[in-house]
Formats: structure tokens, sequence, C-alpha cells
């Protein structure tokens, strides 16, 4: 598999603020729908097959990231029935991997962009080296360690 690792935007309708995605990630998903995500439409994102590497975002923050378990597939019946028929489509996570991250972690698009020279608002963008990558989490743990 080659590395796929993608920024995964959430609209306003969704979440108000990124403190509301990244606790929807580490209580709703991780714990109550075991990694189960059911999404609008997944344009963009492309083929996430499982070990997919997603980063969250909300605002132009990044509060979270997960693996992917089971690629994006149809929603079920049932699903749809239950949260609706926009909700056509539906991607798993691997629960335990779902890592909220805390606010002092959280990465804003100047700072993705200083590491990877991508900005968030450009569509679903996509980690392209593995030196981008450990810079983005090289860049998280260093702010998880700071004392304010």
């Amino acid at each position: 598999m080659v590395l796929k690792a993608v920024f995964f935007p959430h609209m306003e309708k969704e979440f108000s603020n990124p403190n509301m995605l990244r606790d929807w990630l580490g209580n709703e998903l991780k714990i109550y729908r075991r990694g189960g995500y059911l999404m609008r439409g997944p344009q963009g994102l492309g083929e996430l097959e499982a070990g997919s590497l997603v980063f969250f975002h909300k605002s132009n923050t990044v509060v979270g990231c997960a693996i992917v378990e089971e690629g994006i597939r149809n929603s079920a019946k049932l699903q749809k029935a239950r949260f609706g028929e926009e909700y056509e489509h539906f991607i798993k996570f691997i629960p335990e991997s779902i890592w909220a991250w805390n606010d002092g972690q959280f990465l804003t698009d100047e700072e993705v962009y200083s590491s990877i020279g991508k900005h968030l608002s450009q569509g679903y963008t996509m980690v392209d080296t593995l030196d981008d990558l450990l810079n983005l989490f090289q860049l998280m743990a260093r702010k998880g360690t700071e004392i304010l």
C-alpha cells in the first residue's frame, strides 16, 4: 500500500466549532459508533482504502486523526433510514486509532502550511511524503508538551 494521508474538512452545519468536532470524534465516533462514520458525499476523498490516515479539521483547525479500517462504500438502507437519506456513504475507522487531540495540540492552517506547504482550504488536502507526515506529528507533539 502507498501512503495515503488526507485532511477531511467538516462543514458548519455538521459541527459549529473545532472543539465540537473533536469531542464528537473522541466520544460518539470512537465509543458509540465504534468507528462507523456516515458521510453526505465523499467527493474529493478518493479511494480511502484500509490503512489510510485521515486528519479531521473544522474552520482550518486540525483536531484529530484516525486510520481507515474499511474504505468508503454506499450506506445501508437501515443507516439511511435511521440517520437520513443524505448520508449516502459510509466509512469505518479503527476505533482504537481514533485520536481526538487536546486543545493545545490542535494544528492551524498556517502550521500545516509551514509543515507540508499546503493549505487546508485546498479541498481534501493530501500529505505527499512520509517526511511531511512526520513533520505534522512532531509539530502536534511539540505543541502538546508546551507549558502555557
